[in-house]
């Protein structure tokens, strides 16, 4: 009888550690992906600021974009940007929102909010 008691007890607590190991594994993915996606948002605004650097007329304003990567979906939407102080539409600034979703979950987004000008 002892010895199925210890039996039981081994099995629960082998049961709890490889319960607490999966949690911890999905955990480590979810950051990990969070991470990507951060990586991902500095890669593009780096890439708006030299398109702009580069060419001013061209590439200003920069544009609504979206594309996947690795498994990471951004979308950059481009608006104009107004000054906290009177509200006024600044000319040569642009707002640029960022999303980066990789689930299906609310959880597994990162939002970026940034502004770009024409001038550095």
């Amino acid at each position: 009888m002892e010895i199925l008691i210890a039996l039981v007890v081994i099995g629960l607590g082998i049961g709890v550690f490889l319960k607490m190991e999966g949690s911890s594994g999905n955990s480590m993915t979810g950051n990990s992906k969070m991470m990507r996606a951060g990586q991902l948002v500095e890669k593009n605004i780096e890439s708006v600021r030299i398109g702009i650097a580069r060419d001013t007329l061209l590439n200003w304003p920069p544009r609504d974009t979206g594309f996947t990567e690795g498994g990471l979906k951004l979308t950059r939407k481009v608006s104009a940007a107004f000054s906290p102080k009177d509200g006024s539409a600044l000319p040569n600034v642009r707002k640029v929102d960022m999303i980066v979703t990789w689930g299906a979950f609310k959880l597994d987004s990162l939002d970026v909010t940034t502004y770009v000008t024409r001038r550095f």
